[in-house]
């Protein structure tokens, strides 16, 4: 299931349990690092079936500044 952000959770289907339980253990997942471990374990497994490239750049000439961030303003030396 993907769930947008800012999902409410009382709109999530009953399929998946009552909302306040998901809720529950989701906050507690977010709080204890299980998320992290959960992507660290995928990408490892992933990675050793080859199934990863990691090679990958940052291609500047598509790089947008943020508004007013483009000017160069004070002493640069």
């Amino acid at each position: 299931m993907e769930v947008p952000y800012g999902t409410a959770w009382r709109k999530v289907p009953e399929r998946y349990g009552p909302w306040a339980t998901l809720h529950t253990w989701f906050r507690r997942w977010a709080l204890d690092g299980t998320f992290p471990r959960m992507l660290r374990a995928a990408q490892g497994r992933a990675d050793a079936a080859g199934d990863i490239d990691w090679l990958m750049w940052v291609d500047s000439t598509v790089v947008r500044a943020a508004d007013g961030e483009t000017e160069v303003t004070g002493d640069t030396g």
